[in-house]
């Protein structure tokens, strides 16, 4: 009878050994391909909201000095090309949703204390007669309906927003000439119309989020909260993402947005937290 084989015993640490090597080599390429995403989501964040303002401003002075005297300034090196759908693209669009809303809170900002200055002229002139004849009835008319100063009055703010952010920092194709002008329309056109309706649609959500009894106090806390401001603009981001991206291809002459033109407008739209 032939001899049984007999397992020496470091055959079962040669055999483990490379299972071991396997899962190492395993979670260090995880990590790398993570350090990776997390390095173009950076790049992408940092090309929208500093290369293409950049980009934006100095064709608009070289429109309006009717000559190139502002040279193009590479400050972010242009983002590489990823496949719809890949890892790699939805990091570069998640970037690009940062930056995006970085540029928007700047404007946000800008107007807000904009308006503030315009509050505090109005409050100085409330005693003068054509004040009190024509503007305060006006003003007592738009802030004495709930839906005015809930709502409509915070959607006009953001319409407004998105058409000085698509206006002033949305680079167009064109750099001269009246196609120069119909672009930025354009842009000024769908992004107002675009953020007013994420605003109007997040608003009245909101609204009637805590207006439900079981709801109040869950969203009076600051979590809750800012819980239900972030799930109500995420639901909003897919309608003014949508009318973004549709819009655009209506203006350019399209019948409708391609799928990754319209899955990018809503990711980025969805990533403006309120």
């Amino acid at each position: 009878m032939p001899e049984k084989a007999i397992s020496s015993p470091t055959s079962t640490s040669d055999t483990a050994k490379p299972a071991r090597e396997t899962e190492t080599g395993s979670g260090e390429s995880l990590f790398e391909e993570s350090v990776q995403l997390l390095k173009l989501t950076a790049h992408a964040a940092a090309h929208t909201a500093i290369q293409e303002p950049v980009d934006a401003i100095t064709q608009l002075g070289n429109y309006l000095a009717g000559r190139k005297i502002l040279p193009h300034l590479e400050l972010i090196d242009p983002l590489p090309k990823t496949e719809f759908g890949s890892k790699e693209w939805v990091a570069e669009m998640v970037g690009t949703g940062i930056g995006f809303y970085i540029d928007y809170l700047l404007v946000a900002g800008a107007t807000s204390a904009a308006l503030k200055g315009l509050r505090g002229a109005a409050s100085a002139a409330e005693n003068l007669p054509a004040f009190a004849r024509f503007i305060k009835p006006a003003q007592a008319a738009v802030t004495s309906s709930r839906l005015s100063t809930q709502i409509l009055l915070p959607t006009a703010k953001t319409a407004m927003d998105g058409a000085l952010y698509g206006a002033f920092l949305i680079p167009s194709e064109s750099d001269y000439g009246a196609q120069f002008l119909k672009e930025r329309r354009n842009n000024a056109l769908v992004s107002a119309a675009a953020f007013g309706a994420q605003s109007a649609l997040a608003t009245t959500i909101m609204s009637k989020t805590a207006a439900i009894p079981a709801l109040k106090s869950a969203i009076r806390s600051r979590f809750g909260g800012g819980a239900a401001r972030a799930g109500s603009n995420m639901v909003g981001g897919v309608l003014g993402g949508t009318m973004d991206a549709e819009g655009a291809a209506l203006l350019a002459g399209q019948q409708r947005a391609s799928r990754e033109a319209l899955a990018a407008q809503i990711i980025q739209y969805s990533l403006i937290p309120g």
